[in-house]
């Protein structure tokens, strides 16, 4: 990888993390939309597209809301994306195994980013606090150093996550690489339906929520009737 595309991936992991917990969020910060946009970055599109449709559906229910606090998928697709990057070999079944394993490791990997993004959280409460006290002395100039500092501290926990994504991968999958390729022996009738089976486990899971199916049936009838309207 090129200087160029480090420095635009570094990039969108901050503007994709402060858009995930401090800034606008307006769903970049969505595994299959920023996956797709480092895949664009790195010119790996369809593989990118591939991992971030995987962690879509994996994590669609997992949204950090209020005090709850998800995985970080935004910053492990990106990672994950990456590491496609630095192993993929041009063979399909290959690189497909890459990206299933790839997704095997960004779930384990998003629970370490969760860390970075709790001690963000804290840290940001002290400045909260400060810039509480602050005003009450009557010191007005003073909050908006603050909140500077608190986007600067998310900004820092996406860069730490994604780059612990990158780093632990890249030490995995280096010693694993020659495994991979013999996973790939046989495995022709395995793989198409690793899409399937992730999509169905994540359904299932969806329906807890009320009315889920009401809008699941629906979003199907929708699709399926505009794909038979565009003649796909």
């Amino acid at each position: 990888m090129e200087m160029s595309e480090w420095f635009f991936i570094a990039l969108l992991s901050v503007v994709a993390g402060l858009d995930r917990t401090a800034v606008a969020q307006l769903q970049l910060s969505r595994p299959l939309v920023c996956a797709a946009l480092a895949g664009f970055i790195l010119d790996i599109f369809p593989m990118a597209l591939q991992l971030g449709v995987m962690l879509e559906l994996l994590w669609i229910m997992r949204i950090p809301v209020g005090a709850a606090i998800a995985p970080d998928d935004t910053q492990a697709a990106i990672g994950g994306v990456v590491l496609v990057k630095l192993f993929a070999s041009g063979a399909a079944e290959h690189d497909l195994i890459l990206i299933v394993v790839i997704g095997i490791l960004a779930v384990i990997f998003a629970e370490v980013g969760k860390c970075f993004d709790v001690w963000a959280r804290h840290r940001n409460e002290y400045f909260f606090q400060r810039s509480a006290a602050q005003l009450a002395g009557n010191r007005w100039h003073h909050p908006g150093w603050s909140h500077l500092s608190g986007l600067s501290l998310f900004a820092a926990a996406s860069l730490f996550s994604v780059g612990f994504v990158v780093a632990a991968g890249f030490a995995l999958l280096f010693f694993c690489d020659s495994a991979l390729s013999s996973l790939s022996i046989g495995s022709s009738r395995i793989l198409p339906m690793v899409f399937p089976v992730v999509g169905i486990a994540a359904t299932l899971t969806m329906l807890r929520v009320k009315n889920t199916i009401l809008l699941l049936v629906g979003g199907f009838v929708v699709t399926y009737g505009l794909l038979l309207v565009l003649g796909c």
